[in-house]
């Protein structure tokens, strides 16, 4: 009986054999220590673990998705890929976007106004959801900042009397520069009228090209109209 005491009580101490437990115990909480970057015997908080230290020596690689718990709020804290898709500039985050083609020949009635739906998409970079053709009238802003807003609408009268007609461009839906484009065209004489501005665009806004109709006769909108955008800054 003595003997087994003897024996337990030698498993749990530094100064014999049979303390490999309680060695492996220690080896794991220097460990833990160094990961944490937590100091030996301070007690710590159960949701505060302290800052993950790597210290192995050349590249560290991870070999599973890394999940972050939400966009950086510090210069060094890391980024996901939706973020940089989002709020990046330069590489990947210039955000251009052009569309050109009316859907068909696109009436534009007298005394009245169309807002162009496009049936073709040019060029896309920053992001895959800046023109969607479930929304064909649409180029929506994914990035907040100044634009370069290049438009340019063919027109065409279809009588034997010429018209006058003009382009507007809308932002989320009104006019911000009304007659941004004044045209008069001759009888069966097409036509083009464009512009070019800067313009600041919050996330999520978007633009519209719009030509009104000014005079008595129908006018149609043709092939070779174009809305486009270029974030400069």
């Amino acid at each position: 009986m003595t003997d087994n005491l003897q024996l337990q009580t030698s498993r749990l101490t530094d100064s014999s054999d049979g303390n490999l437990i309680d060695d492996s115990l220690a080896d794991i909480e220097h460990c833990l220590r160094i990961i944490f970057g937590i100091a030996a015997d301070t007690p710590i908080n159960p949701p505060d673990y302290g800052m993950l230290t790597i210290v192995a020596s050349g590249n560290v690689t991870v070999d599973v998705p890394l999940v972050l718990a939400g966009d950086p709020a510090s210069n060094l804290h890391a980024a996901t890929k939706a973020y940089v898709d989002v709020t990046a500039t330069g590489s990947g985050g210039n955000y251009k976007c052009r569309v050109s083609n009316p859907v068909g020949v696109q009436t534009v009635p007298v005394s009245s106004s169309l807002i162009i739906p496009w049936e073709t998409l040019d060029v896309e970079d920053g992001s895959t959801a800046q023109w969607d053709s479930a929304a064909p009238t649409k180029i929506v802003c994914k990035s907040a900042g100044d634009y370069l807003i290049n438009a340019k609408a063919d027109a065409n009268p279809k009588s034997s009397s010429g018209c006058d007609w003009g382009a507007n461009l809308l932002i989320n839906g009104s006019a911000v520069i009304d007659n941004a484009v004044g045209m008069y065209t001759s009888a069966y004489v097409k036509q083009f009228g464009s512009f070019a501005l800067l313009y600041t665009l919050a996330g999520n806004d978007y633009i519209e090209l719009e030509v009104d109709n000014l005079s008595g006769t129908a006018i149609t909108v043709d092939a070779g109209s174009f809305l486009s955008i270029v974030k400069v800054s």
